[in-house]
């Protein structure tokens, strides 16, 4: 068959405007188990993306089932835009962790509840092989427990508590990485990549308290004899300072 007459058998294509929300399902799902010091929660997470990448998001729920926090929930959602410069990343989560107080001279435990947001903006630039960006972001939480207060003797000391209310501030951030993982790969397989973050809180932010902190974080993952088979290394570590 001639050029011609193949072109003439092509169909019509009718241009539409682009729709992510046939796609944007979530494609995968991984059980939880976890168990720390809070006590053993079971959960799910989930996550999915357009067929192009312009949004992504990410969900993550999860109950307790041990005696001390049966029947709690801890949860997170994040979502990802990127058709704008910069990319916009969304997040909001609920947990609780155990704390302690002072009080009396005494050291009581209890369970802190954390309720926290953060929008960050974030510009990425590639080259070949390797990626570097540059972020900065607004976190907000609000920090509650116990009233310590309520059975507290006035002739005791001073007690000692972590700080409750609203911690807020800025933290600004920058990326490198060189981090390569192929079509059956189960994780990252070789490459390095590192961060460095500063961060700020203070009462312009709608923050109680005042603090600085500076970290960085080294990851290096070297391939092994087996195939698939990876030593990751990881470096980290920070410093800071407030009330």
């Amino acid at each position: 068959a001639s050029s011609r007459q193949i072109l003439s058998s092509v169909p019509d294509l009718v241009a539409r405007r682009y729709n992510p929300f046939p796609t944007l399902l979530p494609k995968t799902w991984s059980p939880l188990v976890i168990s720390d010091a809070a006590g053993t929660f079971l959960g799910a997470a989930t996550s999915g993306s357009d067929v192009v990448g312009h949004h992504a998001y990410g969900i993550r729920a999860t109950v307790g089932v041990s005696s001390g926090n049966l029947g709690r929930v801890d949860y997170g959602v994040a979502y990802q835009l990127n058709t704008l410069t910069p990319t916009i990343t969304i997040e909001h989560y609920r947990a609780v962790s155990p704390s302690a107080a002072l009080i009396g001279g005494t050291l009581v435990e209890f369970e802190e509840q954390q309720v926290a947001g953060r929008l960050m903006l974030s510009l990425p630039w590639s080259r070949r092989e390797e990626s570097q960006s540059f972020y900065a972001a607004y976190e907000i939480e609000h920090l509650s427990g116990v009233d310590w207060l309520t059975n507290a003797d006035p002739a005791d000391p001073r007690p000692i508590t972590p700080a409750r209310g609203l911690i807020a501030g800025l933290t600004l951030g920058v990326g490198y990485s060189r981090v390569r993982s192929y079509a059956w790969s189960v994780s990252a397989e070789e490459g390095r990549s590192f961060v460095v973050e500063f961060g700020f809180k203070h009462p312009a932010f709608g923050s109680r308290t005042t603090t600085a902190q500076a970290s960085a974080r080294y990851v290096e993952y070297i391939p092994m004899f087996f195939r698939h088979h990876v030593l990751a290394l990881r470096v980290q570590g920070g410093l800071g300072t407030g009330d």
